[in-house]
């Protein structure tokens, strides 16, 4: 029987938006593995997830956190941004960061 994890979210989510925070520059733990085939662990100055509050409380929720070394997906945003972050870059509504890479105006994330 899996027991349930006390410190994630119970619930629907009552919001969910986008984030570009500012990695801590931690190069022993980036480890990126390139289209092209090549590894590395270059910093990079950005990385996006989700923020989702639920009961009130609002979580991280990261599916690329393990190039961090970060391999718990859900985290209490507070705890997340501690560990991880030099701080937040922006916050935009669910979907707007991807409709917006996906169009190549990168311009809005500098």
């Amino acid at each position: 029987m899996v027991r349930p994890n006390p410190t994630q979210p119970r619930g629907a989510a009552e919001k969910l938006e986008d984030v570009l925070v500012v990695p801590k520059p931690d190069h022993d733990r980036i480890i990126l593995h390139l289209a092209n085939g090549e590894i590395s662990n270059k910093y990079v100055p950005e990385h996006s997830l989700f923020r989702v509050t639920v009961a009130g409380q609002e979580y991280a929720f990261d599916l690329a956190a393990a190039q961090y070394g970060r391999f718990r997906t859900v985290t209490p945003w507070d705890e997340y941004v501690a560990d991880l972050c030099l701080g937040v870059k922006a916050v935009f509504p669910f979907g707007d960061c991807a409709r917006d890479m996906q169009r190549g105006r990168r311009e809005r994330f500098e």
